[in-house]
């Protein structure tokens, strides 16, 4: 219920307001592409740190702190990356999907329908992350 609330309530933001739509999606795909490339980097808590590309062992301070560094470059620039190319690729997609089909949308129908489908796949995106991240470990201990 509450990831179609979240749903419904980002797609009207975005067929009305569409800048302010346009920040919190980018927002939203930025946190999610973050949260997994810098798990992916590095991991820890309880004041341990892994880099899990050099192994499991635990990590000096400075080394945790330069991957964590990396990390956040590598996850801010893939991010403003792929939240411009999954719009981009949304709006362009419904355009050609549209013209395959024999439909003829205006420019602001086929807007509107971009932008519903790309606030489904980033509320299905930040849903996987949240499961992942506050369900995930309770199925895999069981």
């Amino acid at each position: 219920m509450a990831f179609l609330i979240a749903f419904a309530l980002l797609s009207i933001v975005g067929v009305t307001f569409r800048e302010a739509w346009l920040y919190l999606f980018s927002a939203a795909v930025a946190w999610v592409i973050s949260d997994f490339i810098l798990n992916l980097i590095i991991r820890g808590g309880g004041g341990i740190a892994q880099i899990p590309l050099w192994g499991t062992q635990i990590q000096t301070k400075g080394r945790s702190y330069l991957a964590f560094v990396l990390g956040i470059f590598i996850a801010t620039y893939a991010s403003s990356f792929f939240s411009d190319a999954l719009f981009k690729g949304m709006g362009f997609g419904v355009a050609s999907s549209a013209a395959a089909a024999g439909v003829t949308l205006s420019a602001s129908q086929a807007e509107w329908t971009g932008i519903v489908i790309s606030t489904f796949m980033v509320a299905v995106l930040v849903f996987v992350d949240f499961n992942t991240r506050f369900y995930g470990r309770e199925q895999r201990r069981s």
